[in-house]
C-alpha cells in the first residue's frame, strides 16, 4: 500500500537534500519516471533528465493537449545551449499548465527552477523540475492512474515520493484557488487505493 507520511515529513527540497536521504530521494525520482511506458530511454541518472526529453514524453502522456509533440528538440546530445533552450519551452508550457489547470505558480520554495542550471545536470534543480512533472501526475484528471504506477515501487520509493506528494498537495492548499477538499481527497484516495493493493502498509 501507499506508505504514509507524517506532518514533519512535509519537508522543502533544501530539506531533504544531503547524504544518504539526497541519494536515496534521487534514485525514488528515477524509478518513478521508469514507470512511464512512453519513456522510450532507461533513465539511470539525472544527467539523463536534463535535456528536458524525457519529462516531455511523460507531460505528452498526461497532458497531450497541453504539451504539444515537436516543441522539444529531440538528441540534443551535451549541447548546453539546445539543452537549456528546451528546458525554458518545457518550463513555459509547465507554468501555463499549472497556471490554467491547477491555479499554481510553478515555484519550488518560492523559486523558479533554472533552466541553465538543469541543462548543466545539477541534481537540485533537476529535481525542482521533475518534482513539478510529479505534481502534473498527482493533481490531473487521471491522477488515480499514476497513483497506481507509484504504489507500484517499493515502500521506500513510495514514502520518498509521498514527501514531495505532500509538497505539492501543499502548494496548492496555499494557491489562489482553495484546493483543500480536492487534495485532502487525493490523500484519501492514496490510502484507500493502497488498502486495495492488500498488505499492510508502515507509517515512515
Amino acid at each position: 500500500c501507499f506508505v504514509g507520511v507524517s506532518g514533519k515529513e512535509r519537508v522543502s527540497i533544501a530539506g531533504i537534500r544531503g547524504g544518504s536521504m539526497e541519494s536515496s530521494m534521487e534514485s525514488s525520482m528515477i524509478n518513478w519516471v521508469n514507470t512511464f511506458e512512453d519513456v522510450k530511454t532507461q533513465v539511470s541518472s539525472l544527467e539523463d533528465l536534463s535535456d528536458g526529453v524525457i519529462f516531455h514524453q511523460i507531460l505528452r502522456e498526461i497532458a497531450p493537449d497541453s504539451f504539444h509533440d515537436g516543441t522539444i528538440k529531440q538528441n540534443v546530445g551535451s549541447n548546453a545551449i539546445l539543452k537549456g533552450n528546451n528546458i525554458k519551452k518545457l518550463m513555459k508550457d509547465l507554468d501555463a499548465y499549472y497556471r490554467g489547470v491547477f491555479l499554481q505558480s510553478c515555484e519550488i520554495d518560492g523559486e523558479s527552477v533554472d533552466p541553465s542550471a538543469v541543462a548543466a545536470g545539477k541534481s537540485e534543480e533537476v529535481m525542482k523540475l521533475a518534482e513539478l512533472v510529479l505534481g502534473c501526475a498527482v493533481q490531473c484528471d487521471d491522477k488515480h492512474q499514476y497513483i497506481q504506477k507509484l504504489m507500484s515501487l517499493d515502500k521506500t520509493d513510495q514514502a520518498n515520493l509521498m514527501v514531495l506528494t505532500q509538497r505539492i498537495l501543499s502548494r496548492g492548499e496555499t494557491s489562489a484557488l482553495d484546493r483543500s477538499a480536492e487534495s485532502s481527497g487525493l490523500l484519501e484516495a492514496l490510502g484507500d487505493d493502497g488498502g486495495e493493493q492488500g498488505g499492510g502498509g508502515e507509517d515512515v
